[in-house]
């Protein structure tokens, strides 16, 4: 099933070569760090691109060594400031399907994102309210099911960047590593 899903967001992340100076995303490396000091790798990949006017596609895949998910779905950015999503695919899972939901706001130096996904393994979130410190650093609050909540902080390197967040409460942290095309 793994190899399927890694098939499937390399075929969703392909446009036509019309559309391919306007698509964008990210690869990244994350990495989830216990309590206890261990550390769970993840591959993630993002990539979007136009349909029309204020219409476009968005795909996500996410593998892990225990667990995999690919969507694909449709956004909508009514103006500069706001943009929703609503995607499906499929995850490593006795009931495969997946949807998310997601929307993403943003006002001078402010931005929030919502991502909610549900399906066969069960509902998860990851939010994002972030504050643009300088051209190159923001920091915010992060939470996600599974980590928990609390500080963020990222630097940018031009198209590369590190992020990070620490859950207080749960003693858990996540150090990534993003490549933004």
């Amino acid at each position: 099933m793994r190899n399927q899903i890694i098939t499937l967001v390399i075929l969703l992340s392909l446009g036509s070569s019309a559309q391919a100076q306007t698509i964008s995303g990210f690869v990244e490396e994350m990495n989830v760090v216990s309590e206890s000091g261990s550390t769970t790798p993840e591959f993630n990949l993002y990539v979007k691109g136009p349909i029309k006017g204020k219409f476009g596609w968005t795909s996500w895949g996410l593998i892990t060594k225990e667990w995999s998910e690919a969507t694909i779905g449709v956004t909508y950015a009514p103006a500069d400031w706001i943009e929703v999503s609503w995607s499906a695919g499929v995850e490593t899972n006795e009931k495969p399907l997946r949807h998310s939901p997601s929307i993403w706001v943003g006002k001078g130096k402010w931005s929030l994102l919502s991502v909610l996904e549900d399906g066969g393994s069960g509902y998860w979130y990851n939010y994002l309210g972030a504050y643009q410190v300088s051209g190159t650093v923001s920091a915010g609050v992060y939470s996600q099911k599974f980590v928990g909540t609390g500080p963020y902080i990222s630097k940018s390197f031009g198209r590369f960047s590190l992020w990070g967040a620490y859950a207080v409460g749960d003693n858990r942290g996540i150090i990534t590593a993003r490549m933004k095309f």
